[in-house]
């Protein structure tokens, strides 16, 4: 019976815990190298140079160096645009205008030969799985768009569902 007892306690905690999977990437000889893309402001962001935004490094609920302190929070839609608005009446960073990332600009950092996450880790350590985006779908009020950042695909998500969410501001 405590054998039994074991692998059920074992199998709850690999299930409940958070587990580190590797990332995956393969190698695109027809891109560009893109090593300078993303550059470390030593106050908790990152700067696309590409675009000009400025992104928290951290999923909501994480913080540190390496994302690695605390827990990511998962909000509905409704509770991300609200913890943005929230954020900014302290600030973070010194600056009181991130907002939720509209599709394309969360898009847009999307590492596509990668997976597991397809997101450069280096940068945006821990990633989750999906993220809210700003964006509702056209025709469709009780949906909105989300990025999934196992395989890089956008999909849409029924607003009272649950995501993580990855602030952005505009740069100077």
């Amino acid at each position: 019976m405590l054998f039994y007892f074991n692998i059920i306690f074992l199998l709850f905690i690999a299930i409940t815990s958070r587990s580190v999977i590797a990332q995956t990437c393969h190698p695109i000889p027809h891109e560009e190298d893109d090593s300078t893309r993303f550059a470390a402001q030593n106050n908790g962001t990152i700067k696309d140079n590409k675009t000009g935004l400025i992104w928290k490094q951290c999923s909501e609920g994480l913080s540190g160096v390496g994302c690695e302190v605390g827990n990511p929070t998962s909000y509905n839609w409704q509770d991300a645009i609200e913890h943005a608005k929230k954020l900014n009446v302290s600030g973070f960073a010194g600056f009181t205008d991130w907002r939720v990332p509209n599709d394309q600009e969360l898009l847009s950092i999307v590492e596509r030969h990668c997976y597991s996450p397809s997101i450069n880790i280096s940068f945006f350590p821990n990633t989750e799985a999906s993220y809210w985006t700003s964006s509702s779908i056209v025709n469709r009020e009780n949906f909105a768009w989300s990025i999934h950042f196992d395989y890089g695909y956008p999909d849409w998500d029924f607003k009272q569902g649950k995501n993580y969410l990855r602030l952005v501001r505009a740069g100077k």
